[in-house]
């Protein structure tokens, strides 16, 4: 049987060759992107792309589990064609300047309780409809004003179907959060509230040795805090993908295209159209080792309402390679190194021009205790719509560590620390902050 990426997590089921032989098709489809999942302070090149390997991502994800589910003890509980999962968790974080500012540091201790659910139904052998949310509440010890609900990012509501050689995906992601350091060009504001929600369908067809992916996306961005208001938006995120199949199922290359138009509720912000275009080559060198690459030309427009002769458009370039490396079977580690425009979330600002480099390494050492390293650095450099010449240059370097230990089969608990430094050319602008954070969790069957 010809072999695809993802299929070697499927190997040892054999005995299900014939009903798993969709499935495997599935795995292939979604491991175009398996490598690129999301850090907190991870961005993609462009939205669109961005949008569309988080779709690859997800489909693989649910269809790990849907093959999994009859032969090992997953999480999670069956209920006929149902799968139903429920986990707990309560975190206690010490942050040191809550204010992410330079001069005005106050340190707090914030309490996080959070609910994860999940259900899937598999509505057919070759289709599947599934939610997951993950509900929290971040209470501050004094600055009791900034507490507030978050809805964890991956949130989604989702449908996959194949239908022959077409694969189908129809999703809803949505998204709260109010986290400041996640976004690198935001500095001396405690929160940055905003919503997230995006719901679109991708398809891709494979025709033989040939594979064409489709999508289009629409998404809301709205913050809930009237100082932000400037950045309520909608975009359209249409996507195309053209490939070869090569190296007996186990890489693919070919040309994605990109657009992301976004329109801004506030007029005196830059409406703006982002188009790609470039190569792209996905190849599972080993089942130890999976890389990936993608580049091309960028085009930006930026189009002002109220001051059309402050207009302008702007050439550069995306980038992103990706390397996951298994080790041993305790040991592993990954890099990412990705090039990106995006629009700015700073008042002023037209759009934002980042470099980036993350490395994430994970070890097992021993069947209850894991530790997890990872270290990101983002160089960025603003720009006003009226100029060519960056508003701001700054910096951040983000380093943490983590130590994971199982106390039972249900109930894990956890210990983090993180510290994060912005520095940038313009006063007032830079700042430090340690955070350690301390939470049980418990899944419940």
């Amino acid at each position: 049987m010809r072999r695809f990426p993802g299929s070697r997590l499927l190997d040892r089921h054999g005995d299900c060759a014939w009903r798993c032989r969709p499935l495997r098709r599935w795995s292939w489809v979604a491991a175009v992107g398996v490598a690129s999942i999301a850090t907190p302070a991870s961005v993609q090149a462009q939205p669109a792309l961005q949008n569309a390997v988080l779709t690859d991502q997800g489909v693989y994800v649910r269809q790990r589990a849907r093959v999994a589910a009859p032969f090992s003890n997953v999480e999670g509980v069956e209920a006929g064609p149902v799968r139903f999962s429920l986990a707990a968790s309560y975190s206690l974080e010490f942050n040191d300047n809550v204010n992410a500012s330079e001069g005005d540091r106050e340190g707090d201790l914030i309490q996080v309780p959070r609910v994860d659910v999940g259900v899937s139904a598999r509505i057919s052998e070759r289709s599947e409809l599934a939610f997951q949310a993950g509900l929290g509440y971040r209470a501050y010890w004094h600055n009791t004003d900034l507490s507030g609900l978050t809805i964890a990012p991956g949130s989604a509501l989702s449908y996959d179907l194949q239908v022959r050689n077409v694969f189908v995906t129809l999703f809803d992601r949505f998204s709260y959060t109010e986290d400041v350091s996640a976004v690198a060009d935001l500095a001396d504001v405690p929160q940055f509230p905003r919503f997230e929600n995006t719901i679109g369908a991708q398809a891709t067809w494979l025709p033989g040795d040939f594979l064409v992916t489709g999508g289009y996306s629409y998404e809301v961005y709205q913050s809930t805090s009237d100082d932000f208001s400037y950045v309520n938006s909608v975009s359209h995120l249409p996507f195309l993908r053209g490939g070869y199949v090569f190296g007996g199922g186990a890489a693919n290359a070919g040309v994605e295209f990109t657009t992301t138009l976004t329109d801004y509720e506030s007029r005196t912000n830059s409406d703006s159209t982002i188009v790609s275009l470039g190569p792209y080559l996905e190849w599972q060198v080993s089942d130890f080792l999976h890389a990936g690459l993608h580049g091309g030309i960028l085009y930006l427009v930026n189009s002002l309402t109220i001051l059309p002769e402050e207009s302008f458009s702007a050439d550069s370039y995306y980038m992103r390679l990706d390397a996951d490396h298994t080790l041993t079977g305790h040991l592993s580690h990954r890099l990412q190194l990705d090039h990106r425009v995006r629009n700015s979330v700073e008042q002023g600002a037209s759009f934002t021009e980042e470099t980036q480099a993350n490395y994430q390494i994970a070890w097992a050492v021993t069947e209850p205790v894991s530790l997890r390293i990872q270290l990101n650095y983002i160089h960025g450099e603003q720009t006003v719509a009226a100029g060519v010449d960056p508003s701001e240059v700054y910096d951040q370097w983000r380093g943490g560590a983590g130590i994971s230990w199982s106390l039972s089969a249900r109930l894990s608990s956890d210990l983090a620390y993180e510290y994060i430094v912005r520095e940038s050319d313009q006063p007032n602008r830079g700042y430090n902050q340690n955070r350690v954070t301390l939470g049980l969790s418990y899944r419940f069957e």
